[in-house]
């Protein structure tokens, strides 16, 4: 009996070892429905949609595909979800829309500023919500920003 307890004990202690680890490194992103990621697209920089690319997401919308037009354009330009859906909303509703979706807004001094002392004082789920907030950023985008900051202080 002492030795299923010691080897259960051992499993349990080294499967918590593995999380933590993931958690710390960014495990790698699984995709939950059997498709591969997007891994080629550099989500940290924005690209605008071509005129084809735009043709294609308009004939998706008037097809009544929106879910896939916003995949297509988070792949595409490699926005948030929120952007992709607004800008195929607008599409939607407005086929003059712009003609390309445009990133978010970027983060002022002053949200930096606040951004900054809710990490030095450890409060980085406030800090997420400040940064969402003031920026209409989806989650990813906010975890990066607040991911950059916090490296940025700890490289002083």
């Amino acid at each position: 009996m002492n030795l299923i307890l010691f080897i259960v004990g051992i499993l349990v202690f080294a499967l918590a070892f593995w999380i933590s680890r993931q958690l710390q490194s960014g495990s790698p992103k699984r995709s939950t429905s059997g498709r591969s990621s997007q891994s080629s697209v550099n989500q940290n920089s924005f690209q605008p949609l071509s005129p084809q690319q735009r043709l294609e997401m308009e004939a998706l919308v008037r097809q009544g595909k929106k879910i896939e037009a916003i995949k297509q354009v988070r792949q595409f330009t490699g926005l948030g979800l929120k952007e992709a859906r607004d800008f195929i909303e607008d599409l939607e509703q407005n086929p003059n829309a712009a003609l390309s979706p445009q990133p978010s807004r970027a983060i002022s001094p002053e949200v930096a500023q606040e951004v900054e002392a809710l990490i030095a004082n450890n409060q980085l789920i406030t800090a997420v919500k400040v940064i969402r907030s003031h920026t209409g950023w989806g989650l990813k985008e906010a975890k990066e920003y607040l991911d950059r900051i916090q490296s940025q202080s700890n490289d002083k």
